[in-house]
């Protein structure tokens, strides 16, 4: 019986899809008007002929059929029923009736009339608030097609889920998507669109893969993320950054390269999305824009206004201009602006004008918050006149470290632990000063959990094996080339940025790319790395 049932079950999967089908087809050839109702055909009634009235008429059969269609063309016409009219109208037609009558005879007539043409008015009003086409010109005529749509394909869809499966719900969530597409960005979907901006925020921040640990899951926001201790306040305390973003409005963050500064504000959209942001005034959203897209010497104020409008549609909340203007002016946004030192140091200057600029024009009464990062080695104060304080982030405390390695506790293999690290740490004082930074602190836990790894003693030692790691074991799509290579150009890099130096050049960050000198190399494969580099 079983065996039996199992062989129906395609059958009925299928009989249940095309009947799925035709009620679709159906519905979608109603509402184009593809599909029109059978009109009965009929035969109109030779006026030669003087037939009884029928059982539903009170007057001769011609006359009948004459009142009837003028009471369904009232109803069709969707006009008020007028019995005076129609009495005045077919008694006129017939004046013969009249003749020879008495006022009680007329009067008898003039009732017969209204009795069959409000019988049948009646009759065609009933039938017509019954007909489905009448329903769906209404909708129409009120402009609810698009919801009109959703919800007959939400109905087909709830009945037939189970036989069609996820090919139906596809089909359903392709429609929602549109519909979402194109109205996501006005007043009525504004809520559903900041809620799918936070489910985004938390999908893209809850999980952080670290680019060199290769075949490892990721790590998760919520464990590996350390409250950061940043300085530079009037009184020279060291706070956490929370409270600060709290007290200032505007802040400068710099730190040194790893500190977690671009973590803060991945930290920051995160916590927005998961409703746990502290309540600041407002309640503003936060929108984190990488500076570097903004990387042009041409940049103006609607540049910067549609790269943040990009960074809304990157996060499930499309065609956010309307959005994100009214939050400018409103003071309901948070630019998290990270890496400033990402922008050619040329450009900084005309960047942090331009981002100026447009909160003086939008945001007239300075409600806006803004964080922006940038090393503290490149910052030349071209926030000083926007940001209410410049804050630094400092290192690591012992506290704040094993914290962090809380995170790796599950990987480190058995003969190893937390405390054995940290105390391997105390003993080479000089590994324990580059620890204190996030970055090299997660390169340490990673190398950690390899058993057979044993920390160095020496930075030159720790160095090696770090690039080691980041030359031959971060791979991605833009980071595709052997370790070997990569070591080579960089090695040639590293002494061209070191006889820049020494000539007082003023961007550290910016090379500019001369293949010529390599025109010498035998290796042709090294000068090709290094020209696209």
């Amino acid at each position: 019986m079983t065996k039996q049932l199992t062989n129906q079950q395609p059958f009925a999967l299928k009989r249940y899809g095309l009947l799925s089908l035709f009620v679709l087809t159906l519905s979608l050839s109603l509402i184009l008007g593809t599909i029109t109702p059978l009109q009965p055909q009929t035969v109109l009634p030779n006026p030669q002929i003087s037939s009884p009235a029928s059982s539903d008429c009170f007057v001769p059969a011609t006359l009948c059929y004459q009142i009837k269609q003028q009471a369904k063309e009232d109803v069709e016409a969707e006009q008020a029923k007028r019995t005076e009219y129609v009495i005045k109208r077919f008694t006129a037609l017939h004046p013969d009736w009249k003749a020879d009558l008495s006022a009680p005879d007329i009067a008898q007539i003039e009732l017969a009339i209204a009795n069959t043409y409000e019988q049948e008015y009646n009759n065609q009003d009933e039938n017509r608030k019954r007909d489905p086409l009448v329903a769906l010109r209404k909708v129409f005529e009120q402009g609810l097609l698009i919801p009109f749509l959703l919800a007959v394909l939400g109905i087909v869809a709830a009945w037939f889920r189970d036989a069609i499966g996820k090919a139906w719900m596809t089909s359903v969530k392709a429609i929602d998507d549109w519909v979402y597409e194109r109205f996501a960005g006005t007043p009525l979907f504004e809520s559903w669109a900041l809620q799918r901006y936070r489910e985004a925020l938390i999908d893209n921040h809850q999980r952080l893969k670290i680019p060199f640990r290769v075949n490892h899951e990721p790590l998760e926001m919520g464990e590996v993320f350390v409250p950061l201790e940043v300085s530079g306040s009037s009184d020279g305390k060291q706070v956490d950054a929370y409270w600060a973003i709290a007290q200032y409005r505007r802040l400068m963050i710099t730190g040194i390269p790893g500190s977690g500064k671009t973590m803060l504000l991945k930290h920051i959209a995160f916590s927005y999305g998961k409703g746990r942001l502290p309540e600041l005034e407002n309640r503003p959203v936060p929108v984190l824009v990488e500076l570097h897209r903004l990387n042009d010497s041409n940049l103006t104020e609607e540049k910067l206004i549609t790269a943040i409008v990009e960074a809304f549609k990157r996060n499930r909340f499309p065609n956010a201009d309307r959005f994100v203007r009214h939050s400018l002016k409103h003071g309901k946004l948070m630019l998290l602006l990270d890496g400033l030192d990402e922008v050619n140091s040329s450009i900084r200057p005309v960047l942090a004008q331009c981002i100026s600029d447009l909160l003086k024009s939008l945001d007239e009464h300075q409600r806006c918050r803004l964080i922006v990062t940038c090393r503290t080695q490149v910052y030349d104060n071209e926030f000083a006149h926007e940001a209410d304080q410049t804050l630094r982030v400092v290192e690591f405390t012992d506290q704040q470290m094993r914290h962090f390695l809380n995170a790796w506790q599950r990987e480190i293999p058995a003969g190893k632990s937390i405390d054995q690290l940290m105390q391997t740490l105390r003993d080479r004082p000089r590994i324990m000063a580059l620890a204190r930074n996030p970055l090299l602190l997660t390169i340490i836990a990673h190398l950690y959990t390899d058993p057979a790894f044993e920390l160095p003693r020496s930075r030159a030692e720790f160095y090696q094996e770090s690039t080691r790691i980041l030359l031959e074991q971060w791979q991605d799509q833009l980071n595709r080339y052997r370790g070997s290579d990569k070591r080579r150009v960089l090695q040639y890099l590293a002494l061209h940025q070191q006889q820049a130096s020494m000539q007082q050049q003023r961007d550290r960050r910016s090379i500019d790319l001369r293949c010529t000198p390599l025109s010498r190399q035998k290796n042709d494969k090294f000068k090709r790395a290094y020209c696209k580099a």
